[in-house]
């Protein structure tokens, strides 16, 4: 959920429409998930 609300935030900040929001948003979030990940492995703070 965390991260499926900060992809929307960033999706909205990049002025997104809610349409393209709507097919995107797993994806986005997988990618935020993912950059969590590799920041971690990488010694960074999420």
């Amino acid at each position: 959920r965390w991260s499926t609300a900060s992809a929307e935030r960033d999706m909205i900040a990049q002025d997104f429409s809610r349409a393209k929001r709507a097919q995107r948003i797993d994806s986005h979030a997988a990618a935020v998930i993912l950059q969590g990940a590799i920041d971690r492995l990488a010694g960074g703070v999420l």
